[in-house]
């Protein structure tokens, strides 16, 4: 956030009412800690524009000093230092580090891609649906066609992915090289074509009632 200059003053209000109310056109995250004698004070205070709040993961005060400590490298030659950079800004910035991971997803080292895929579904970053069904079915390596695979299962049964795609990269999959991939997509089809067979809430309350 931008630092404009502003005067403003407040009478007998405790700091977090006075925060609240000098920020409250704005999105903001309130960190507490707890200290030995169990009594809670606030640490630190994260302010974004209006709206813009969700795009970002607030670290807390220990994760961010020890951040700006190590450059946050990707293009290291050293592909453990490039997943740990990945990882953490994935942690720092949320949505707002999914270019970095989309690019993370193609490269040439299988633990970055692993590293960059997992940090991005754990911080439920908005990757297209594209980029992981050809994760499913193209991925070099198992382990990640595997993680797509359960990713966009999730992601379906949200309704954020149409059946119809989900059921194409299933079938696809259950004819993969790898046993666990494809034996792990039988299961998945099976859970799915039992989802889309199950009658809805609404239709048993309607069958119920007649």
């Amino acid at each position: 956030m931008a630092n404009p200059p502003i005067t403003i003053q407040f009478h007998e209000l405790s700091i977090e009412q006075a925060l609240h109310r000098l920020f409250e056109n704005y999105d903001v995250f309130f960190f507490y800690t707890r200290g030995n004698g169990k009594s809670v004070r606030l640490a630190s205070v994260w302010v974004y524009p209006q709206g813009q709040g969700k795009k970002f993961a607030p670290t807390s005060p220990p994760i961010a000093e020890h951040a700006n400590e190590m450059p946050q490298n990707t293009t290291d030659a050293d592909p453990v230092k490039r997943a740990s950079a990945i990882a953490n800004l994935v942690e720092q910035q949320g949505s707002g580090a999914t270019e970095i991971v989309q690019n993370a997803l193609t490269d040439p080292d299988e633990r970055i891609r692993i590293h960059a895929l997992d940090a991005a579904l754990r911080a439920q970053i908005d990757l297209p649906p594209d980029t992981i069904i050809d994760l499913a079915q193209n991925d070099a390596s198992a382990k990640i066609r595997s993680i797509a695979l359960v990713a966009l299962f999730k992601r379906s049964e949200d309704g954020l992915i149409k059946s119809a795609d989900m059921l194409e990269t299933l079938v696809t999959a259950q004819k993969d090289n790898d046993p666990e991939v494809s034996e792990l997509a039988t299961q998945l089809m099976k859970s799915l074509e039992e989802s889309l067979t199950e009658p809805s809430e609404q239709e048993s309350q309607e069958f119920q009632n007649n």
